[in-house]
């Protein structure tokens, strides 16, 4: 019947808990593709998720590691099954998934059982994404003397915890709801609040508010959830009401940010303040108050521009300008210098991430009709970012378009697998997606070799 319908039924078998029954399918799908990287994902799924021993373990790190190399350059993948790992691991009382694990990304051997691993040489061997990922399920784990003690760049376990977030929301609400809050991030980071966030991520965002609620008395708090709320609002990911827009710039227009400096320049809370306002009237469509926030950003930021930060923000907004009058091609340079020159806004203390000037620039793109660079953006934009769910369901509507039946069954599954549980707001587009998926699946069965190829 197909790559894709084969694939299909086993997500059928595995989602109604016959995992045995799943674990044969998808061996079936290696027999015949045996490169086919969705079908090796999935096979470690089972193996890990649903544990039946220590050969499992270890045959699920082989394909772990197949995987990532099949797919060279992507956390995603990565982040993805060193989550789902390590939570095995965690409820279990074990720590060997997570070690084993550890020396595959380090490219070490697999310890044997019961034998100490060199935690620091991994670290050190590992990518810095991988390394923090690492990191922060070892502090979740309690073994922070044993084995991430060696690691201790700034602002590491932060990052850590967005990477692995991000790839899982649902896994990382269970986690804290399992383990509560690592006491290290808490203490060093107030503000943080991780199934705030990871509710965020699967479009909760009523829920989000309570958690909201509940830490906005700690010191420091409102301007970093202030500066995060609007990061996330402004991409238009989630059709955020222009309602909830405007209360959020009436929060940024009352923000007291005297004598606030951020990261020790005397200016860079009222830039900090001036920059997201700009992006809500953006946002919200009001050219008259984009312009006055514009031509406000560029007198505070006169004399920042050789700070890499403030140059990825300049050409944002200059992009932004160029786009409302209609100038796609100045747009898409200036947005294409923004997301070169930098996406990290701020450090110390508010440590946002930027995914404004990709997902902007994949808007960009898609209107000039430049579908396949659109899709690159779109896709990379969901690496370790909350905007996993939106951006794959563009990914898979843009492949759609571009006929690529294949990759588009790929990024609607995706994209369905994660919204599934999310608010209810959405999940008439989760239907969309799955009628779309269903659309394409009957029309390769029933025409097969004529509107869409097989697979080679």
């Amino acid at each position: 019947t197909g790559r894709a319908r084969r694939l299909l039924e086993a997500e059928i078998t595995f989602n109604e808990g016959e995992y045995l029954d799943a674990e044969r399918q998808y061996r079936s799908i290696l027999r015949d593709y045996p490169n086919d990287l969705e079908a090796t994902g999935q096979l470690s799924e089972v193996l890990i998720h649903y544990t039946y021993g220590e050969s499992d373990h270890l045959e699920a790190l082989r394909l772990i590691e197949k995987a990532s190399r099949m797919t060279p350059g992507s956390q995603q993948f990565s982040f993805h099954h060193s989550d789902l790992l390590a939570f095995t691991g965690l409820l279990t009382g074990d720590s060997y998934p997570l070690d084993s694990l550890a020396a595959v990304y380090a490219d070490m051997p697999l310890p044997e059982r019961g034998e100490p691993l060199d935690w620091s040489l991994a670290l050190d061997r590992m990518n810095t994404s991988t390394a923090r990922s690492m990191v922060l399920h070892a502090r979740i784990n309690g073994s922070e003397e044993d084995s991430a003690a060696s690691y201790q760049r700034p602002g590491s376990q932060f990052d850590a915890l967005r990477a692995v977030m991000y790839a899982r929301p649902r896994l990382a609400i269970a986690t804290v709801r399992t383990l509560g809050n690592p006491p290290t991030l808490a203490e060093e980071y107030p503000q943080l609040n991780v199934e705030r966030w990871a509710l965020m991520a699967l479009g909760q965002f009523e829920e989000a508010a309570r958690h909201e609620a509940l830490s906005s008395d700690r010191p420091g708090t409102e301007p970093a959830t202030l500066v995060q709320d609007v990061l996330m609002a402004t991409i238009p990911a989630f059709d955020i009401s222009a309602d909830s827009l405007s209360r959020l710039r009436a929060r940024v227009a009352g923000w007291d940010v005297t004598g606030d400096a951020l990261i020790g320049h005397p200016d860079t809370s009222h830039l900090v303040r001036t920059y997201l306002m700009a992006l809500l009237s953006f946002s919200l469509g009001d050219r008259d108050a984009f312009i006055r926030d514009h031509e406000t950003f560029r007198a505070l930021s006169s004399g920042s521009e050789d700070d890499p930060v403030w140059r990825s923000v300049t050409s944002e907004l200059r992009a932004l300008d160029h786009w409302q009058d209609g100038e796609l091609g100045f747009a898409a340079s200036a947005m294409q210098d923004a997301v070169v020159t930098g996406v990290y806004f701020v450090q110390n203390g508010l440590m946002s991430q930027r995914h404004q000037p990709t997902w902007y620039l994949g808007e960009i793109l898609e209107l000039q009709g430049n579908q396949p660079a659109a899709v690159e953006q779109f896709k990379s934009v969901v690496q370790q970012s909350q905007f996993a769910a939106p951006g794959w369901e563009r990914a898979a509507r843009l492949y759609e378009q571009m006929g690529e039946t294949e990759e588009a069954l790929t990024y609607y599954g995706l994209m369905i697998d994660m919204w599934e549980d999310a608010d209810a707001r959405l999940q008439p587009r989760v239907e969309a997606a799955r009628a779309r998926r269903d659309a394409l699946l009957d029309v390769r069965v029933r025409e097969p070799g004529t509107s869409v190829a097989e697979p080679q």
